[in-house]
């Protein structure tokens, strides 16, 4: 008696914990519209992946317009002031291609020894003859049997005026004086003149070791001389009068 009570207690226990889980199922709300539950990994969407544009994008480095001309940068030739000296304008020499020696040009050279600065050996004319060929002749005083004195050293300095018409050269014909500074008192130089392109040549005068000609001017043939304190320092003066530029 006892033992079937004990079974049926049970049994009531059993059934109302059975209606209390199935009342708790029945009050969740069912899903809706706007309570979507999550998808699952096999149903999740992937994310986009980016894809480049088939447009490049603007290079940082600017293209210049194909319109653009830059303006001319100025020269200073072109604006500076010409310089004169004496009324004659004075023309920059400026390094340029490589030419043929122009029919209407010739040369007057002081030939010497470049590398290794020694004293000058001939006065030459280097020019085109009518057929084209360029030519060198010797125009040095010395070339005049008779003309240079026995012993005479080599061409100390050659000057041309403006239009050529006249040249002078300075021969070293006493004692050392191819260094001006350190021209001995006993050093001398004798000037030849020539007024037809070098075919002859006349003296003209002598002038001691320290002076050498520089010039020939309206005024006459310039020479110079070391200054009496420095080396570096010239005086300028006319020959043969001796007076001031």
């Amino acid at each position: 008696m006892v033992r079937s009570s004990l079974f049926a207690l049970a049994g009531l226990a059993f059934v109302a914990w059975l209606a209390a889980a199935c009342s708790d199922d029945a009050a969740q709300p069912a899903p809706t519209a706007t309570m979507r539950p999550p998808l699952s990994l096999a149903t999740r969407t992937p994310a986009p992946t980016w894809t480049p544009s088939a447009t490049p994008r603007a290079s940082a480095t600017p293209t210049p317009s194909a319109t653009r001309t830059p303006s001319p940068t100025p020269t200073s030739a072109a604006t500076a002031t010409p310089e004169v000296i004496d009324g004659v304008e004075v023309i920059p020499l400026q390094i340029g291609e490589e030419v043929e020696l122009p029919d209407d040009v010739a040369l007057i050279v002081k030939a010497s020894c470049q590398p290794c600065d020694g004293p000058s050996s001939g006065l030459y004319l280097v020019y085109r003859d009518a057929s084209g060929q360029v030519r060198m002749e010797e125009l040095s005083p010395g070339k005049t049997p008779g003309l240079l004195p026995p012993g005479s050293g080599p061409v100390h300095n050659v000057v041309v005026n403006s239009d050529a018409s006249e040249m002078v050269v300075d021969v070293c014909t006493r004692g050392e004086c191819v260094w001006i500074d350190d021209a001995g008192p006993e050093a001398e130089s004798t000037l030849y003149r020539s007024t037809d392109g070098g075919a002859s040549w006349e003296e003209s005068g002598v002038l001691d070791g320290k002076h050498y000609p520089v010039a020939i001017t309206e005024k006459g043939l310039v020479v110079r001389a070391w200054g009496p304190e420095t080396k570096w320092e010239y005086e300028y003066e006319l020959f043969p009068s001796g007076g001031p530029l």
